[in-house]
């Protein structure tokens, strides 16, 4: 089941001031996209969108649009884009800037893999005297129990470890260690997965049906 907001969020900090906070920013958000594609744990990921925004302000920004990936290796790919960004920024010192990257993945089912054009989504802050990098997911395929209360064993079994792999290896890109995110309404983020809420009885409760159908609902 893929919600409309994240089931969980994990993040990847590193502290000090940047030098270039595009290239910086481009650099950790492509790096850990190529790690997760090399391991299969997503399947494409095409274009990214970048943020810049004018020092010392939230209002103005420099620089925004959606850029496809060039193809190659992480370095050459974020020097191109770098340079893209460069060309066609407006004029004015750089302060924050950010990077996501919608990643689709395939889930392992019973029957095979089910693919899912958004599965991750891939994001990267640097801001004046910090970098951070996050992932988000929106599938429940990692959980015990599905959005609607359901145990899962079989697709929890054959996909937590896939996503604990990727948790650890954006840790090895960023050398730094994995921090969970704060618990959402759909489950809580830990070390290795995302574990649903469960009511003092042990029962896990219907969290698409209080959730996520009213947030659709709502939708125009």
């Amino acid at each position: 089941m893929i919600t409309t907001t994240p089931i969980a969020r994990w993040t990847w900090h590193r502290e000090g001031p940047s030098s270039d906070p595009v290239s910086d920013c481009l650099g950790a958000v492509l790096a850990a996209r190529q790690a997760l594609l090399e391991r299969a744990l997503i399947t494409s990921a095409p274009s990214l969108f970048v943020s810049v925004w004018k020092q010392g302000t939230a209002q103005t920004r420099l620089f925004k649009d959606r850029l496809p990936v060039p193809s190659g290796d992480h370095a050459s790919a974020s020097q191109r884009l770098a340079g893209v960004i460069e060309n066609h920024a407006s004029q004015g010192s750089v302060g924050l800037v950010d990077a996501n990257i919608e990643c689709a993945g395939d889930w392992l089912g019973p029957e095979g893999a089910v693919h899912e054009p958004r599965m991750f989504v891939l994001g990267c802050i640097v801001m004046i005297d910090a970098l951070v990098l996050q992932l988000e997911t929106v599938s429940d395929a990692w959980m015990s129990h599905d959005l609607r209360g359901n145990r899962q064993p079989e697709i929890f079994e054959l996909n937590q470890p896939r996503l604990a792999m990727a948790l650890r290896t954006l840790s090895t890109v960023m050398d730094t260690e994995t921090v969970p995110g704060d618990p959402t309404d759909f489950g809580i983020p830990n070390d290795t997965g995302v574990a649903p809420h469960a009511r003092s009885d042990g029962t896990v409760p219907d969290t698409w049906r209080i959730f996520e159908l009213p947030l659709r609902e709502r939708r125009p």
